[in-house]
């Protein structure tokens, strides 16, 4: 009886989640997932700030716009790291948030340390009034969420963060070889680094996400649908 429970509960986990990834695209250009968008470019910037430090440069401002762009000014550091964290950062914030939704303990703690990234970043390299409030903003909702929500909705609220961070890197990447082909992009700045072509990269990353997704949803279905421990 208990099997037969837990292969429902795991069915249903995995039905939520295909049911929140449909969400999620079909309201992608609206409202509604906008302000999780904008923490996606935010912590994308972020990353980009911490290879930056990481490698031994200096990050001078990072800044982020209505319309979903971002910059990290920054000036050494290492050019593979550097141009590589964007996507590779999206996809770690996003694993991690996901991992945490089902693991109470874990969540308190990466929440903590994200929150107290954005605060530390907020108050040394923020610029402009946006990215500040929204830095402000996220830090309050991930310090308290897995303190103070019902454990459902902390649940599900780290998981749509997790999906759009994840989502965020194929767009990205679409972004940078094909709309965005003019401008700078970061698959570019690999390929000047490494002397393969951006598109390499761009399936490179692609390859990476997808293989990160299967495992994600493997594991969501194994823990199944329940309450977070």
């Amino acid at each position: 009886m208990n099997k037969s429970n837990n292969r429902k509960n795991q069915f249903l986990e995995l039905g939520i989640l295909a049911v929140l990834g449909l969400m999620v695209f079909f309201l992608w250009n609206t409202p509604v997932v906008y302000p999780v968008k904008l923490f996606v470019v935010l912590t994308h910037e972020i990353s980009h700030g911490l290879a930056v430090i990481i490698s031994g440069g200096t990050v001078f401002a990072i800044e982020i716009n209505e319309y979903l762009g971002g910059e990290c000014l920054s000036k050494g550091g290492n050019e593979l790291l550097i141009a590589s964290s964007g996507y590779m950062g999206s996809l770690i914030f996003g694993s991690i948030l996901f991992l945490s939704a089902y693991n109470k303990r874990m969540a308190v703690w990466s929440c903590t340390i994200i929150s107290v990234i954005l605060l530390l970043f907020s108050a040394n390299f923020l610029q402009g009034g946006l990215g500040i409030t929204l830095s402000i903003i996220y830090t309050i909702l991930l310090y308290l969420s897995p303190r103070y929500f019902n454990p459902i909705v902390n649940s599900y609220f780290l998981k749509i963060l997790a999906s759009i961070s994840i989502i965020y890197v194929f767009i990205d990447i679409k972004e940078d070889l094909i709309t965005d082909r003019l401008q700078l992009s970061d698959a570019q700045l690999i390929a000047d680094a490494t002397g393969l072509p951006a598109l390499v990269w761009g399936l490179f990353w692609m390859f990476i996400t997808s293989g990160a997704i299967f495992l994600l949803i493997r594991y969501g279905y194994n823990k199944g649908f329940k309450q977070v421990s």
